[in-house]
């Protein structure tokens, strides 16, 4: 089991200089019942007393296992005793650390496939990954879409199950879709396989146009199949993306899963409508459309 299991971006920010700091600050007052006890103060006068302890750390993991540490810190008191030659008294420190693993841990091939040490899972192996398995993983992750919408293009002649399932693995790759121009920018390999992908979306509803078209149910030509067919590749694609910037707390947790695929399928039905051949068809479009909005159905999605 890899606790650490994480996306190409998190693999790298595992290298990334870190800065922690913290500030404690304590008062105490208190009446004194005996003055030598007291370090001088008199009887049922108030001992008085400051404490403040600073500390702040910087850090970095390099490729190759190592990792450096600059560490500063400092103690501060103060009090009303009449024994003290001063009220109040500094003590500080700075301590500079370089650790190296010489066997376990050590390498630049090493931290590229496992990734670099965790000194709280010490002595547990196979509990993280590295920028190496991270790739791999996303690479995974990419061909099983792949596959999944390959799949679905055996029967188009289903256009609301294609549809909705389409919806479903959409949403099961989220981490893709979320910020999906971001991602790309950043990733060259996963540029080029999504491109495919797209390529294979479009296609998909683009022989599912011409199968409606063929069999009498929509009226298109070849220039409307091939707009219809992108309009509605583009809005699979970066309807999770809307969701987002509609509700960015809420709209990808998975209780709101029903909701983003109700809402997603309505709105590519509502594209085909305009060109159903009759009334009658477009009455039923209509329909599934509404049936896809109601209540009922946000629940049964959800349930799914």
């Amino acid at each position: 089991m890899l606790f650490g299991g994480q996306g190409v971006e998190a693999a790298l920010a595992s290298f990334d200089p870190r800065f922690n700091t913290s500030l404690v600050w304590s008062n105490n007052n208190a009446y004194q019942n005996n003055s030598f006890l007291g370090g001088g103060v008199g009887d049922g006068s108030v001992l008085s007393q400051d404490a403040a302890q600073f500390q702040s750390q910087l850090t970095k993991t390099f490729a190759y296992g190592a990792n450096l540490s600059l560490n500063h810190n400092w103690n501060y008191s103060w009090t009303n005793q009449t024994f003290q030659l001063f009220p109040s008294a500094y003590q500080g420190n700075l301590a500079l650390q370089y650790t190296q693993p010489l066997w376990a841990g050590a390498g630049t091939e090493f931290t590229r496939i496992a990734g670099p040490l965790n000194p709280n899972l010490a002595g547990i192996t196979g509990v993280s990954q590295g920028v190496v398995i991270s790739r791999i993983n996303a690479d995974i992750s990419l061909v099983d879409f792949e596959v999944s919408v390959r799949n679905m293009l055996k029967d188009v002649e289903d256009t609301w199950f294609f549809l909705h399932s389409l919806f479903e693995q959409v949403w099961s790759h989220r981490f893709l879709y979320r910020d999906l121009n971001n991602l790309l920018s950043g990733n060259r390999h996963l540029e080029t396989h999504f491109h495919a992908v797209l390529e294979r979306k479009t296609r998909a509803f683009r022989q599912m146009l011409e199968s409606l078209a063929a069999a009498g149910l929509m009226r298109l030509d070849a220039d409307s199949i091939e707009t219809l067919s992108a309009s509605m590749s583009v809005m699979v694609t970066y309807w999770l993306s809307y969701e987002y910037v509609r509700n960015p707390r809420q709209a990808m947790e998975p209780a709101n899963a029903g909701l983003a695929l109700t809402r997603g399928a309505q709105h590519v039905l509502a594209l085909l409508t305009p060109y159903m051949a009759n009334t009658d068809l477009q009455t039923h479009m209509q329909a599934l459309t509404a049936a896809y909005s109601s209540p009922q159905s946000a629940e049964t999605q959800e349930k799914r």
